[in-house]
């Protein structure tokens, strides 16, 4: 196999990419791999020539895969999905805390119990 060969080009960083999605699963790699895939059969058939209109099918068939496709792929991946507090601060308040040490005049330094 040549590496100025196009078509193996892409269709091996096609398969590589699908491979790819043991490793890194969540359903995106995979359909980045099946462009590289269409591309390779567009080079095949004739229909595409030449690097920029590869590089602009697979970007077209990338986003038609992943908008029509995600939905598809999360559901059979599955997903790691936490929605947890960003505004930190509202987790001190109504919180039990003990005197630590003071710190000036009266004033003492709390330590929160969580």
């Amino acid at each position: 196999m040549e590496l100025s060969n196009p078509i193996a080009a892409w269709l091996v960083l096609g398969l590589l990419l699908m491979l790819s999605e043991i490793i890194v699963p969540g359903g995106i790699v995979i359909l980045l791999g099946a462009a590289c895939v269409i591309v390779a059969s567009a080079l095949a058939l004739g229909i595409i020539e030449g690097f920029v209109q590869s590089m602009t099918l697979w970007f077209m068939a990338s986003m038609v895969l992943l908008l029509s496709f995600r939905h598809v792929t999360q559901r059979l991946v599955g997903g790691d999905a936490h929605v947890a507090n960003t505004d930190e601060e509202v987790d001190l308040y109504n919180q039990v805390a003990t005197v630590k040490e003071a710190i000036g005049l009266g004033s003492k330094q709390a330590e929160f119990i969580v």
